[in-house]
């Protein structure tokens, strides 16, 4: 054998050993993210086949239906001065399935909303709707009004509205 022979069974013997860790490597590799996609794919069959299904509950809140309601801020200028804010309000809705006499209805609901039109509102709720709106921002006053009426099937939704204290000039 001459030299030039060994040095080329020797360097064949190295990079051959070398082609071989790089292969295991990426086995290796490989299969830790075939583990990874399969216990991601074991844990959606348990979400979503096995177990019920719905959104989990939010950690530390009593009621979540309020964790997931979002409040617009109050703008103001560099000064402090309000340029929006917002204004807790209710709205009037009706399930006309559930009052007794719709004439009757129709007649003390437009007494004490005196801006609700009584033919649009009759027509409302003489349909075959679950849900029909009566009106929408109540002040308080009316809010009360139609609350004493003691109509069944009429019932308050609160809803914020967004009120611009300068006016239009800082409304957009």
């Amino acid at each position: 054998m001459t030299v030039n022979e060994q040095d080329r069974v020797l360097l064949d013997g190295v990079m051959n050993r070398a082609l071989g860790v790089g292969r295991h490597r990426l086995m290796i590799t490989g299969a830790l993210f075939m583990l990874g996609f399969f216990i991601v794919a074991i844990r959606l069959v348990d979400l979503t086949v096995i177990g019920d299904g719905f959104e989990p509950r939010f950690a530390g809140v009593a009621d979540p239906a309020s964790a997931t309601r979002f409040d617009r801020h109050d703008i103001t200028d560099r000064n402090g001065m309000l340029l929006a804010t917002n204004l807790p309000t209710a709205s009037a809705y009706a399930d006309p399935a559930r009052m007794l006499n719709i004439d009757e209805a129709v007649t003390k609901l437009a007494a004490v909303l005196p801006d609700v039109r009584r033919a649009e509102l009759a027509a409302k709720l003489k349909s075959n709707r679950r849900f029909v709106w009566i009106k929408r921002n109540l002040t308080p006053r009316q809010q009360a009004a139609v609350n004493r009426l003691g109509l069944p099937g009429v019932a308050f939704q609160r809803e914020a509205r967004r009120v611009y204290p300068q006016g239009r000039l800082f409304s957009h």
